[in-house]
């Protein structure tokens, strides 16, 4: 039922089950890593983004004909950009199903500290209290997202 898919991170691709979707459909990607999956997977007709989701929309844009069909955007729980309502607000026909979520990390690791120390046994402390107050003035007013 649908013409073209979206993805906007790796993990999209890698956690869809792409066995029974047609492979030359229209697969937007929103950068290198992405594109890479996506061509792993066997997508044939593959259009990338540079790592920005407002240059994949215009890449969706400029290559996309509306009339041609729904698009099926395919990405994680949390999304810093609302790429499908934008597309739907240009009258694509925009379906988003959300494949991965991700669990924030509350606490540091003990394990991660010992091993600082084995690393740089002398300075960890002092890198540790730099980390420390650097993260507690930058990230004030903040989010941070790692993916590992």
């Amino acid at each position: 039922e649908f013409a073209g898919i979206i993805f906007t991170s790796a993990n999209s691709v890698k956690f869809l089950d792409t066995k029974k979707l047609n492979k030359s459909i229209y697969c937007f990607c929103v950068g290198s890593a992405t594109e890479k999956e996506a061509l792993n997977k066997g997508f044939q007709n593959v259009y990338a983004a540079d790592g920005n989701v407002h240059n994949l929309k215009e890449i969706i844009i400029q290559n996309y004909n509306k009339k041609k069909g729904k698009l099926l955007y395919v990405s994680g729980e949390l999304i810093t950009t609302n790429l499908h309502k934008q597309l739907i607000d240009e009258d694509y026909q925009v379906e988003r199903i959300v494949n991965y979520n991700v669990e924030h990390i509350t606490e540091l690791d003990l394990k991660f500290i010992d091993q600082l120390k084995k690393i740089c046994p002398i300075s960890y402390m002092c890198t540790l209290k730099i980390v420390q107050k650097a993260c507690s003035k930058l990230l004030k007013n903040m989010n941070l997202l790692t993916i590992g």
